[in-house]
Order: structure tokens, then sequence, then C-alpha cells
């Protein structure tokens, strides 16, 4: 399988580009950050470093690459991208439970493994609909299993790799007693 890799603007180093922040230059937004790696546009890409953020604005090698003057506002944007991306415990937690296997991702596959009993606790996004929440909740009630509001630095689809996902089951019992340790 092909990884694409990209070069960062200030570091010159070649990682693969996932591991890279893009910075898009497109339509009348302008040069702005791109989220999600996708935006149409030109794209230059930096190392998700505080030191080549800094080395990059104060050389102004994003205005550079994209050949536009980029605004002030972004590298505060940078900066609070940045700081979004330092793992906080909880979030380390259910990172690795992903990795390791041990997730059971999506509001309806949750739902089914809670009423069989395979998940020791369940983390749902709190801006998902009050159904979701509601209907979630309930049926995490009735199985005695907690269901607890997620709170990492990232939404819930970003921190589990997973689009739109809105639930989270965690099947390994000490990672879960861990999660909730930390929520306490």
């Amino acid at each position: 399988m092909h990884i694409p890799h990209r070069q960062c603007i200030a570091c010159r180093s070649r990682k693969p580009k996932q591991r890279l922040i893009r910075i898009v230059r497109g339509g009348s937004a302008g040069v702005r950050l791109d989220r999600t790696g996708r935006a149409q546009g030109r794209g230059c890409y930096v190392c998700p470093r505080t030191d080549c953020i800094v080395h990059a604005r104060k050389h102004d090698l994003v205005s550079r690459h994209l050949r536009r003057a980029a605004p002030p506002q972004l590298y505060q944007d940078l900066a609070e991208f940045l700081a979004a991306l330092q793992p906080r415990p909880r979030q380390s937690f259910l990172g690795l439970a992903v990795k390791a296997g041990k997730t059971v991702l999506g509001t309806e596959a949750v739902r089914r493994s809670v009423k069989t009993g395979t998940v020791a606790l369940v983390l749902y996004e709190p801006q998902a609909s009050p159904s979701t929440v509601q209907r979630l909740t309930a049926v995490c009630r009735a199985a005695g299993i907690p269901a607890l509001p997620y709170a990492g630095a990232l939404p819930l689809d970003q921190a589990v790799g997973k689009p739109n996902c809105k639930a989270a089951g965690i099947t390994d019992r000490q990672l879960a007693q861990s999660l909730i340790a930390e929520h306490e």
C-alpha cells in the first residue's frame, strides 16, 4: 500500500502526509488551516511541532510557498490546533483502546454491545443529538454500564479515527476503569 509523503516547509523533513499539518490557499477563504487535509487548493505542510511553526512564521515560509500573504490569524489557529493535538489522559487511554482493538465504534454497534454485555464503558459525544444521547444512556442504565460524555481535546470521531462516530464502547475492563477514574 502506497503512503503519500510530503515535506515540511520549515525543517524540510519528509513524513507521511497524515502526520503533518496542511495549510491551503483556495477560493475566497484565502490562506487557512486545512483541518481535514482534503480542502481544494494549493497546499503546503508543516510538522506539528512548535519549533517548525515558529520557524515558518519567522521566515514567512507559508506566504512564500502558497504565493499569497498568510494572515496573522493563521498562526494563532496553528497554535490552537497544536495545543489540541497534545494528548490528555482520557484521549490517551481511548487511543490505546482503539489501537488494541478493545473498542466498539458507532452508536448502533455500541447499543448492541451494551445489550449483549460485551462493553464495560460507553463514551458518547456530548454534541450528539439529544435523542441519540437519551437512547444510549437509557440502554446503558438498564444494563448497569456506565455512560460518560467524552471530554477529550479532539472530538470523539477524530480521537477514534472514524468519521461521524458519536459513541465508543470500551470492551477492556481495566481500560474502562482507568477512563472512569480519570472522569471522576
